[in-house]
């Protein structure tokens, strides 16, 4: 150091398992580092599979101090004023994975929209797309939670639900029947 007075600065993850963080000043990277009074360092944060990033919160001074949201990005960068932590926050996301009934009739025949990680307890939006040809033999009757509860009316193959945990809604295609 050239004389100036440093800054400890610390990352921190909440929880511990939603995502990885780094702090880096230059070409040094870590945990932990120490910033010259005046210079500048960037926070960068990665969720695991399965969160979604909240955000960064710091607090300047001791342990005990308040945190307060600086950014919503997964970069921060920014000048310590004293010893600080920077918590990135993580949230514990909803899994969608829609499965279409009958299973083997309908493989390849469709498309799904929606599908993947959405916040706990936020509407999340799925719809099912059959194939033209599908279309011509199968049509949409409804769809169901795991627990067979019916969200999603028969026409049309869009709906909004809210999920309390990881889900598998089924979308659930009727074959067409000929009439003479």
């Amino acid at each position: 150091m050239d004389g100036r007075d440093a800054h400890t600065v610390r990352a921190d993850a909440d929880p511990l398992e939603g995502g990885t963080v780094t702090l880096k000043r230059g070409e040094t990277a870590g945990m932990v580092l120490e910033v010259p009074e005046g210079e500048r360092v960037t926070a960068e944060a990665t969720p695991s599979e399965g969160y979604i990033f909240d955000g960064w919160y710091l607090s300047n001074g001791g342990s005990d101090a308040t945190s307060t949201l600086v950014s919503s990005e997964h970069s921060y960068t920014f000048e310590p004023i004293t010893d600080c932590v920077i918590q990135a926050k993580f949230t514990r996301a909803c899994k969608v994975d829609v499965v279409v009934e009958p299973a083997a009739a309908m493989a390849g025949k469709y498309m799904v929209h929606g599908e993947g990680y959405c916040m706990k307890g936020e509407p999340a939006t799925l719809s099912i797309e059959l194939t033209a040809e599908a279309s011509k033999h199968f049509t949409f009757k409804a769809g169901t939670t795991p627990r067979r509860t019916c969200f999603w009316a028969p026409t049309p193959a869009t709906s909004s639900f809210i999920p309390r945990t990881w889900n598998a809604p089924c979308a659930r295609c009727l074959r067409k029947t000929r009439i003479p």
